[in-house]
């Protein structure tokens, strides 16, 4: 029996403390933790949109409104554009700048309706 209950708290710490820790990590991400673009927006006159290619295949990576995951958006992004093999694209529902996760502000190529 006692055995039993020394197991049981085992299991009940070692679930606090990494549930736990997993809750603050993910409450400080998605709260305080999010970049907000809260300067003045940059001069964007000399940012060129990609050239279309006909004989490519195109791709849209999305830009969430509020926020957006850095690795949903850059993993797909990087490893299209790595290939050369298509046409790459951000594309969110304005043309604002977008924050990633983590700080990365990214303004998109083009925007939807």
């Amino acid at each position: 029996m006692k055995t039993v209950f020394r197991i049981m708290i085992y299991l009940i710490v070692f679930v606090v403390v990494v549930g736990g820790t997993g809750a603050v990590g993910y409450v400080n991400t998605m709260n305080a933790g999010m970049s907000v673009y809260d300067k003045a927006p940059p001069v964007l006159t000399d940012v060129q949109v990609p050239k279309y290619d006909l004989n490519k295949p195109t791709v849209a990576v999305l830009l969430a409104n509020e926020s957006t995951e850095v690795f949903d958006f850059l993993v797909p992004y990087e490893m299209f554009a790595m290939t050369e093999a298509y046409n790459v694209y951000g594309v969110a529902p304005d043309r604002e700048i977008k924050s990633l996760t983590g700080g990365l502000d990214v303004v998109p190529h083009y925007n939807g309706p």
